[in-house]
């Protein structure tokens, strides 16, 4: 009797515990990813591949010049103009989107000469028009890299120019701290230029190499720069120098 008492408790024990692994063994096989899970694309940095964030994403920031649309005249290399259709000008790929009334189509940068936007009636910021221009109209064009157009912030001798990259972030939210952003962010990059007859010149960032380029222009324009505390990598500090340089 007692022999058999010991077997039944041995024979239950073995069948909990059978039954207890086989659980755990369905539980991890059930939260096992398949190729087909793994493929799945934009997975932030420290996601784990069985656990999947349903929270809806989005792209901060904007990849167009302006994001209102903006009445256009565009100049094709090919000769053809367009004159005041509703444009925008997309950084991410350098290409103008043109909106007609039923439908969009898309312009792609190597194929323009140069356009140039009205700015908005509600617009406040300078200039008030945008001419844009390909690179390829400046006899240095090989030295300028990531920018495919650059617009006029004042004409005049010299001349001040602006032209725009955009930089995609990627996410970087970490489950594990539950800190960081899950959207990507297009980050926009004004760059400034001085044009001397053809040839663009990047705007230095340092005063001394800055008064290098401009002093053709202006010989006292070191003290300028230290009265009036011009910062270099600023649109509105550069428009009121070469606005002085050009004696206005």
């Amino acid at each position: 009797m007692v022999y058999n008492s010991f077997f039944m408790k041995s024979v239950f024990v073995f069948l909990l515990s059978f039954s207890f692994l086989a659980t755990l063994t369905f539980q991890a096989s059930a939260q096992r990813s398949t190729p087909t899970q793994i493929q799945i694309e934009n997975l932030y940095s420290g996601e784990a591949i069985d656990a999947y964030d349903l929270r809806p994403r989005t792209m901060e920031g904007s990849l167009y010049f302006r994001e209102e649309r903006l009445n256009a005249a565009i100049q094709l290399k090919n000769g053809r103009v367009m004159n005041g259709v509703p444009t925008k000008y997309n950084l991410e790929n350098n290409s103008l989107e043109i909106f007609t009334e039923t439908s969009v189509f898309q312009i792609p940068g190597a194929a323009i000469r140069e356009f140039t936007f009205e700015a908005a009636p509600d617009s406040e910021e300078p200039p008030r028009r945008y001419r844009f221009l390909s690179l390829e109209h400046f006899s240095n064009s090989e030295e300028i890299e990531d920018i495919s157009f650059v617009y006029f912030l004042l004409e005049g001798t010299p001349s001040l120019l602006a032209g725009y990259e955009v930089e995609i972030l990627k996410p970087n939210y970490v489950p594990a701290l539950d800190a960081g952003s899950l959207n990507a962010r297009a980050v926009q990059k004004e760059r400034f230029f001085l044009l001397d007859d053809r040839e663009l010149h990047p705007i230095p960032s340092r005063r001394k190499k800055a008064v290098e380029l401009l002093h053709p222009f202006r010989a006292d324009v070191d003290d300028f720069l230290k009265t009036e505390r011009i910062d270099l990598n600023d649109r509105d500090g550069l428009l009121r120098l070469f606005q002085w340089l050009n004696g206005e």
